[in-house]
């Protein structure tokens, strides 16, 4: 969704002269499909193709594990241990060929500059807020914020208090819905979001310090009318606070589902869990494909009567399958494929008031 942004000074027209104090400033366009997709115009005090050192490669190497069984998976997640900061802190938790899943708590600040180029970003900040400092400007962020960073974009993280993110990586775009969008790109009205919800960079900071920065490559509504973006083969999903199905025969909680060519991973952020027992705040679940999943046994009858739901969570369909990495198998609970037998189903808040029930996974 295109829409006009302009910061700090610019000339009249673009690509004629410009100075800064006498100097002529170095005039830049950064988009995409060559100069027939979208872009952006950037002014720099330097030229942006200098290069002072050019490293090797670094083998990407993930530690990948293989499960003995395809079945689903809780991961609980609110027990790491802060490291690293913001680029480096990130810990891959599942990947495929169109995006890769990481759980970012970091205990220190970015010193540097970080550009990826080999992708777009998605951040969910859980927990903490701060600024994000670009080359397009500062951007404020604040617990719940998705912050969408395009490849190509540098940037630093700077946080205010404890940070815990969400981070969503894909060498494809990451894209506004098209459904969402009328044929000038503008938001219609059943998007879940609308244009005063997207927070553009808002100040311009000009650096004129010399120096290195490094750059790194690299009735029921069912789930698709929460979507919030899409990417190449994936798409993420917001179940946020709402009001629940009003019919007096609904089932306010979802169908039981066969992902028959998708694979469903949840990350719960906040509130009451009504259709799941044994999920915590932070709690990670992998629906696998070809593997039915649905509420806990109880709980469809239990909800018949609930109107609104208070919780948070946030959801990635991948249409490939993914794969785990060791962090996975150590925060794996083991147990959770077996939490439909009525047997072997955990306490948890199975006779609490159900005022959080949802409607989804």
């Amino acid at each position: 969704m295109p829409f006009y942004q302009r910061l700090g000074e610019v000339p009249r027209k673009r690509h004629i002269q410009f100075r800064d104090n006498g100097t002529l400033l170095t005039e830049e366009v950064m988009g995409l499909e060559g100069f027939s997709g979208n872009e952006s115009i950037l002014y720099h005090l330097t030229s942006p193709c200098r290069v002072t050192k050019v490293d090797e490669f670094e083998s990407i190497e993930r530690d990948e594990w293989v499960p003995d069984g395809h079945q689903h998976r809780h991961f609980a997640t609110m027990g790491l241990e802060p490291e690293g900061d913001a680029i480096n802190g990130r810990r891959l938790l599942m990947w495929n060929e169109d995006v890769e899943i990481s759980l970012c708590r970091p205990d220190t600040e970015m010193d540097y500059f970080f550009r990826n180029g080999e992708g777009d970003e998605v951040i969910f900040v859980h927990e903490g807020a701060g600024t994000l400092e670009t080359i397009f400007g500062d951007v404020p962020y604040k617990e719940g914020d998705y912050i969408v960073v395009p490849r190509g974009t540098t940037y630093r993280f700077k946080p205010e208090g404890e940070q815990r993110y969400l981070v969503f990586e894909s060498p494809g775009l990451i894209e506004i819905p098209e459904r969402y969008r009328n044929e000038y790109g503008q938001l219609l009205e059943h998007a879940p979001y609308y244009h005063r919800d997207i927070h553009p960079p808002t100040e311009l900071h000009t650096h004129r310090d010399r120096g290195e920065f490094p750059i790194t490559g690299r009735i029921h509504m069912p789930p698709p009318s929460h979507q919030t973006f899409e990417g190449r083969n994936f798409v993420i999903c917001s179940f946020c606070p709402r009001k629940l199905d009003f019919d007096p025969l609904a089932i306010p909680i979802p169908y039981h589902h066969s992902n028959l060519n998708s694979e469903e991973m949840i990350y719960y952020v906040s509130g009451n869990f009504g259709s799941r027992r044994g999920i915590e705040v932070g709690s990670v679940t992998l629906h696998p494909s070809g593997i039915p999943h649905g509420p806990h046994p109880g709980l469809a009858e239990k909800s018949i009567g609930q109107t609104e739901t208070h919780e948070l969570a946030v959801m990635c369909d991948t249409f490939h399958p993914l794969r785990l990495t060791k962090l996975a198998k150590k925060l794996d609970d083991g147990e959770y494929a077996y939490s439909w037998l009525e047997e072997r189903a955990p306490a948890g808040d199975s006779d609490e008031d159900p005022a959080g029930v949802t409607s989804h996974f």
